[in-house]
């Protein structure tokens, strides 16, 4: 499992065959603009190292059959894990993206850190265990963690919807346990990894990734590459003061996004509705027990139509609009795109609805430039994510080719 790429033409080799799997040496001399002697360099280092293979192309009614790169999938493996207030996920992926295991616990807000740490090492113990003998072949473990991560010393500073997550050194702990190298980062950031993988030839190089789950937070993938800030807190927008809102934040603030635009802020108003009457609808999809109410039982109400619900669906986008037409005027990025299940998952016109508040802000220009969509996601997304944060550290996957 040793391969030494050293080069930036390596990279761009190596890049070009995760991406356009089964082309020749020559295809991808002509793809790239490269002389052909350089592209057997690398290939030939590639190929040493057993991360790429090289076999007989199937036979043609015409002419000699070529030889055609592939990345070994078998080559190495990588553990993904990821987790918030409710959920930890983790998945085993091999080295083309694909996920070989999925699985997931629930967590509580008010877990302690150390049980935090031991559900993760019990979710890495369960993957090296299912490896069996390729267990030596797993290259990193990758963590999406909620909250603030100071990225000069891979911190994890502190989640407001957990209180005891504060100042733990998650991949040191890693690290030292099982020797293997450990990459971490904020759990959006990992989602919009896994977009850029899942959608490489679709994702430009230039968007903002917008997730509502717990909270509400944005990623920016800029001139290729994730924009972290100087410490890592790029992006942080839940506690962005909003105007016209009101309702106190767990950070103590009033008119934070994440009061009006997030599951916990949904879930919120429909049980303070409960106590005067209202959202009997979402209630009776219950089954009559408030405390089986989920996002997932207000997004079944907005689709069989209840008023009540798709009246909040339509304050929580009006705030989305509101954040979207700050961002733009800030970055002036043309492409957003939301993710969630309030957004995926309703047949609420959320996209149509956010462009038409765009559209009435007199002060946004070019808006008609603005392309906002939704992308579904599964519980286990952003652990994806965190694998395909490993195989970006290790092998610059995500970097554009012609």
């Amino acid at each position: 499992m040793n391969v030494r790429i050293t080069s930036p033409i390596d990279y761009r080799v190596l890049n070009y065959i995760f991406h356009r799997p089964n082309q020749s040496r020559y295809d991808i001399s002509r793809a790239l603009r490269m002389n052909i002697s350089s592209v057997n360099n690398s290939v030939q280092k590639l190929l040493g190292g057993g991360l790429v293979l090289e076999e007989l192309a199937a036979a043609e009614k015409i002419g000699r059959r070529p030889y055609l790169l592939r990345v070994n999938e078998q080559f190495g493996y990588f553990i993904g894990i990821d987790f918030n207030a409710q959920q930890m996920h983790c998945v085993v992926i091999n080295t083309v993206g694909s996920i070989l295991l999925s699985k997931y616990t629930l967590v509580s807000p008010n877990d302690s850190k150390e049980h935090i740490i031991d559900l993760v090492c019990r979710f890495i113990d369960q993957s090296l265990d299912f490896l069996g003998p390729r267990a030596e072949r797993v290259i990193s473990i990758g963590l999406a963690v909620p909250g603030y991560i100071d990225k000069n010393s891979d911190i994890c500073m502190s989640y407001v919807h957990m209180e005891h997550w504060k100042n733990v050194d998650l991949c040191a702990v890693i690290r030292s346990r099982y020797q293997i190298e450990c990459f971490i980062e904020n759990n959006i950031n990992c989602m919009t990894l896994g977009y850029k993988w899942a959608e490489f030839d679709q994702a430009g190089d230039n968007f903002v990734f917008f997730a509502i789950r717990g909270g509400s937070r944005i990623s920016f993938f800029i001139d290729g590459s994730l924009y972290h800030g100087t410490q890592g807190f790029a992006g942080e927008i839940g506690h962005w003061k909003l105007y016209g809102a009101n309702r106190r934040c767990a950070c103590g603030e009033r008119g934070c996004l994440d009061t009006e635009v997030s599951n916990i802020a949904i879930l919120d108003k429909i049980r303070e509705g409960l106590k005067e009457g209202r959202f009997q609808g979402i209630l009776k999809l219950a089954g009559g027990d408030a405390q089986k109410i989920d996002i997932l039982t207000f997004v079944r109400a907005v689709n069989q139509g209840d008023q009540e619900a798709a009246e909040l669906m339509w304050v929580c986008a009006e705030f989305c609009a509101n954040a979207v037409s700050s961002i733009y005027k800030i970055l002036n990025i043309n492409d957003i795109i939301f993710s969630g299940d309030i957004v995926t998952h309703t047949s609420f016109p959320f996209v149509e609805v956010l462009q038409k508040q765009l559209q009435e802000d007199s002060r946004l220009f070019a808006v008609d430039k603005i392309r906002i969509s939704t992308y579904p996601t599964n519980q286990n997304f952003a652990a994806f994510g965190a694998g395909i944060l490993c195989m970006e550290e290790n092998f610059h996957c995500l970097n554009r080719i012609p």
